[in-house]
């Protein structure tokens, strides 16, 4: 015997499967569901980065080691050196 919830999404998959119409109106709901989670997770993403940046200039400005941004960002020297270097900034030692 079949778990009705796993007979209930086999009938519902029948069902878009043959109609073409209610088909591609599942897909375009999946897809559109997938691009806004893969928009917000980028956007979170980005937010992390701009948060370690912050966190380096920060830590730059008040003379920090280069082993505090380590510690403070998870970030390798050569990332973090880099990143400095990109905003025109001598490196961390």
């Amino acid at each position: 015997m079949l778990n009705p919830e796993i007979a209930e999404a086999m009938d519902a998959s029948e069902r878009y499967l043959m109609d073409e119409d209610a088909y591609r109106e599942y897909l375009q709901r999946e897809s559109a569901i997938w691009d806004y989670n893969n928009d917000i997770n980028g956007s979170r993403e980005e937010g992390h980065e701009e948060e370690k940046q912050n966190t380096i200039l920060r830590l730059w400005r008040k003379k920090k080691s280069l082993a505090d941004m380590i510690d403070a960002t998870d970030w390798t020297a050569e990332q973090i050196n880099s990143f400095l270097r990109s905003q025109n900034l001598q490196p961390a030692k």
